[in-house]
Parts: structure tokens; C-alpha cells; sequence
């Protein structure tokens, strides 16, 4: 348990020193599994976009859009590797400009607002659903989870407003906003 632990705390580590070394250099945005950057020099930028492999389609579209743009000299788009290389007049146009105008040709905005889950909070959601479903199924469907935490928490602020008067653990007041707020959200 503890290589897994210390294994995610370097992984965590070297991807946050990678992630702010390409950050300092490029200074554009990249966004995993929708438009990345690969590369970048004055006037040339490499990008990949998954939507673009095995897609003519998209290819043709981007490459009759973009190279009408006067400040973009050169486009290749590569359907096997979703690959795009910009040639450009930086003089003309900044990157960000061009990177702008591929994701709304290809319509990527939305999916640059997906709130994506890491995976160990996806393991974890299934633990926690796993186990909801156990107690429901293991009361005859009475109560589940979901339902009885928020009630030991009403019920525990109820005990101490009533008998303990001075005590050090959370407030009442807290463990009725906790249990309301859990009832609430469902």
C-alpha cells in the first residue's frame, strides 16, 4: 500500500515540475485529449487533436479554412497522427490567435469545459457507491448510506444542543449544516 501511495506522490511531483517547465516555455494552452501542444518556435506550431485521426472530413474543412488566412503560410494536417503543422507570419498573427480559430472551426469549445474526474476520484466514487448499495440492500432498501450519515449527523447535534453543553468536538450548529447539506445534495 505504501508503493502505491509513494508512486502516486512522485507521479503527482514530476508531472507538476514537467507541466510547469512546458508552461514557461510556451506560454499557450493546451488542453489534454482535445488540442495539445507539441511544439512551438517562432512562426511554427505543432498540435494534436484526437478528433482529427481517421477524420478526411475535418482535414479538408481545417485545410480550406485556414489556409485562406493571409498570415498562415504553410498547413499540413495528418488524419493518422491528428497532427497539425502551422507555418505562420508571427509579425501578423500570435499563436494563440491560430489555436483559437482551429478550436472554433472544429467545434471544440465544449469540450474544453469538461470538469474531467482524476481517477482515483472515480475509485473512490465507486467505493462509496458500492458500499451505499450494500447497506441499502442489507436493510431491505429501509436505508441507505446516502440517507442514514446525514441523519446520524442531525441526530448527533440535536444530542449535544440538548445534554453535552460544553464539548470540544464540532459544534451542533456544523453537524446540522453537515447533515442538512448532505440530505440536500442528495
Amino acid at each position: 500500500m505504501s508503493n502505491i501511495v509513494a508512486s502516486i506522490v512522485a507521479g503527482l511531483f514530476l508531472g507538476k515540475k514537467t507541466f510547469i517547465k512546458r508552461a514557461k516555455k510556451s506560454r499557450l494552452p493546451s488542453f489534454k485529449g482535445v488540442i495539445e501542444i507539441k511544439h512551438t518556435l517562432n512562426g511554427r506550431i505543432r498540435l494534436y487533436v484526437p478528433k482529427l485521426i481517421g477524420n478526411e472530413v475535418e482535414k479538408d474543412m481545417l485545410l480550406s479554412q485556414m489556409i485562406r488566412m493571409k498570415s498562415v503560410e504553410h498547413i499540413e494536417v495528418n488524419t493518422l497522427t491528428g497532427s497539425i503543422l502551422l507555418h505562420y507570419n508571427p509579425t501578423e498573427i500570435e499563436p494563440i490567435i491560430l489555436i483559437s480559430v482551429i478550436i472554433k472551426l472544429m467545434g471544440l469549445e465544449e469540450n474544453l469545459d469538461k470538469n474531467e474526474k482524476s481517477k482515483i476520484s472515480k475509485e473512490i466514487q465507486q467505493f462509496g457507491n458500492a458500499l451505499n448499495r450494500s447497506f441499502y440492500e442489507n436493510t431491505q432498501g429501509i436505508v441507505d448510506l446516502k440517507t442514514l450519515l446525514p441523519l446520524m449527523l442531525i441526530f448527533w447535534g440535536a444530542k449535544k444542543i440538548v445534554i453535552d453543553k460544553n464539548n470540544t468536538t464540532p459544534g451542533p450548529y456544523n453537524l446540522f449544516w453537515w447533515g442538512y447539506n448532505l440530505l440536500r445534495k442528495g
